[in-house]
Parts: C-alpha cells; sequence; structure tokens
C-alpha cells in the first residue's frame, strides 16, 4: 500500500489546485464503474433477475451465485 499523506497534493502549474484522494473502487474498465454504482444504489439487477423466470428444466439450468 502507498503511504498515507495528511496534506492534499498540489499542482505546480497552479498552486490554487488541490489533489485529495478520498477513495475509490479500483477496476480495469473505468467507464462502467457509474454503472456498477447506479446498479448497486436502485438493486437494478436484483430487482430484474426476480423478475424473470427460467422455463428450461434438465442440467443446463443450474446457475451458481
Amino acid at each position: 500500500m502507498g503511504d498515507r499523506r495528511k496534506q492534499a497534493l498540489r499542482t505546480q502549474f497552479d498552486s490554487r489546485l488541490r489533489l485529495d484522494f478520498v477513495g475509490a473502487k479500483v477496476t480495469s474498465n473505468g467507464g462502467l464503474v457509474p454503472f456498477r454504482e447506479l446498479d448497486e444504489a436502485f438493486r437494478l439487477t436484483e430487482n430484474a433477475s426476480a423478475a424473470l423466470s427460467d422455463p428450461r428444466h434438465g442440467k443446463n439450468t443450474r446457475h451458481m451465485d
């Protein structure tokens, strides 16, 4: 892990700018983070899965959680 800084970082080109790390989720595709957060906030996937049914029968219908 990195060293924890107590003060925000300042840029050299404009000292009025302050860079402060608050925390974040790490992902390989940053473009999908807003969609994931929206899904988590409104439980879209969870609600959709409760409304869907699978009429198939047999060994190929087992889903892993």
